[in-house]
This record gives structure tokens, sequence and C-alpha cells, in this order.
């Protein structure tokens, strides 16, 4: 099953099933990529503002990183997802 798919309220009901996946493995995955994302935005949303341009270099930085950080995350959680899959 591609978790991506889901909408929430689809995930949030089979987190909360009786199925081994997704688990917590996925959830920290899915966490994690939404702290990256909440990151990314503050960062771009400062590289929006000219008031900020003394920030800009750290901030083009750590969107970039942010974006990379959540990939890997998002890769992740179906990883995570299909392992348990994998040995039901």
């Amino acid at each position: 099953m591609s978790l991506f798919e889901l909408s929430v309220g689809n995930f949030l009901e089979e987190l909360a099933s009786n199925s081994p996946a997704p688990g917590g493995g996925t959830d920290a995955a899915l966490s994690g990529a939404q702290g990256a994302g909440l990151v990314r935005m503050v960062a771009e949303l400062t590289l929006g503002n000219n008031k900020y341009s003394q920030w800009f270099h750290i901030c083009r930085e750590v969107s970039k990183n942010c974006e990379e950080l959540y990939i890997r995350l998002m890769a992740q959680m179906q990883l995570d997802s299909d392992a348990y899959y994998a040995m039901a």
C-alpha cells in the first residue's frame, strides 16, 4: 500500500488499527518530515522579506537542507511500512 495515496484521516485510521504497519517508525518519519517542512517554511518566509536580507545566505542553506531531509524522511516512511508488510 502506498502511504502517500491515503488521506490524512485514512492514514490515522490505519495507524490506529490492528495492522502492524504503519507503525511507530513510519509515524516518527512523518513527524520528522513535518518538522523539516515547517522549518523550511520559516526559511522561505524569511527569504521573501527584505527586512531579513542579512540572513538570506543562512536561510537558503536551511531551506535546501530541510528539503533534502524532508525527501529522505518521506522515503523512510514508506520503507518502514513496506518492511513490516513484507514480514506479515
